[in-house]
C-alpha cells in the first residue's frame, strides 16, 4: 500500500512539474527609438527565480530584454524628452499588454511618457 500512495505521489509531483514547464515561455521586449530611453523588467523564471534586466536605448538601435522559461513579470519603461520609443513584445503564449490590434504587440511610447505593464500568460 505505501509503495502504491509514494508512487502516486510522485506521478503527481511529476506532474505538477511539467505542466509548470509548459506554462512557461521564451519573453522578448524589443525597442528602438530616440537615445536615452530606458526599461526596466523584473520577470519571474518557471523555477521560481526572479531576473531583473535593464536596457537603455540608443539612437534608432534596437534594444532587447530577453529570456527563457519566463511565467509572468513587471516591466518600466521610460522615454526621454528628446523623442519617441517604440515598444514590441512577442511570445504567442503571453497576452499583449499594450492595446493592439491583430497579431502585432506593439505601443509607441511618445516623448517623456513613462509607465509600466504586467507579464501575463494567456489563459
Amino acid at each position: 500500500m505505501r509503495t502504491i500512495i509514494a508512487g502516486l505521489a510522485l506521478g503527481l509531483v511529476a506532474t505538477a512539474a511539467f505542466a509548470q514547464t509548459q506554462q512557461a515561455a521564451f519573453f522578448a521586449l524589443r525597442g528602438k527609438g530616440a537615445a536615452g530611453w530606458t526599461a526596466h523588467c523584473t520577470l519571474q523564471r518557471v523555477d521560481g527565480r526572479t531576473l531583473e534586466r535593464d536596457i537603455e536605448g540608443r539612437r534608432d538601435r534596437l534594444e532587447v530584454i530577453a529570456s527563457r522559461s519566463i511565467v509572468s513579470g513587471r516591466c518600466e519603461y521610460q522615454a526621454t524628452a528628446e523623442g519617441p520609443v517604440e515598444l514590441s513584445f512577442d511570445d504567442s503564449r503571453f497576452a499583449c499588454p499594450f492595446p493592439s490590434t491583430g497579431d502585432v504587440c506593439v505601443r509607441r511610447i511618445e516623448a517623456g511618457e513613462s509607465g509600466r505593464f504586467d507579464v501575463r500568460m494567456k489563459p
